[in-house]
């Protein structure tokens, strides 16, 4: 399940998911960070895969994903200070970090995209 606020993305999602023969995956226009109670409620997925804006996880998803955690989780992080912050929270519960990745997406510039794998 993909959860995505800009529907231009979802719009993208499901075309790449047609053309790419995935049939077992459903999107959603929501806030994660307010749907994922119910959503945790309902499912239990083995993996969550974040990527949230520069501001970070809130601390609702947070509580969200301790609540009834995951076995793994990606957070793909495009701010280091907001990383660090939600990774200190979420290593205070059940996750530790499993290995960690820092891709150079933008050459020349301060900007990089980091890539973490937790698990519990």
């Amino acid at each position: 399940m993909g959860i995505e606020s800009n529907s231009y993305a979802i719009e993208y999602a499901e075309k790449n998911a047609a053309d790419n023969g995935v049939k077992r995956v459903q999107f959603r226009k929501a806030d994660a960070a307010e749907i994922a109670p119910q959503l945790f409620q309902e499912n239990s997925p083995d993996l969550v895969l974040l990527n949230p804006p520069r501001t970070g996880l809130t601390p609702e998803l947070i509580a969200s994903l301790l609540l009834k955690p995951p076995k793994h989780l990606i957070y793909i992080s495009c701010m280091p200070s907001t990383l660090a912050r939600d990774l200190h929270e979420l290593c205070k519960g059940p996750y530790r970090i499993q290995k960690g990745y820092v891709i150079d997406m933008f050459p020349q510039t301060a900007h990089v995209e980091t890539l973490v794998h937790l698990s519990c």
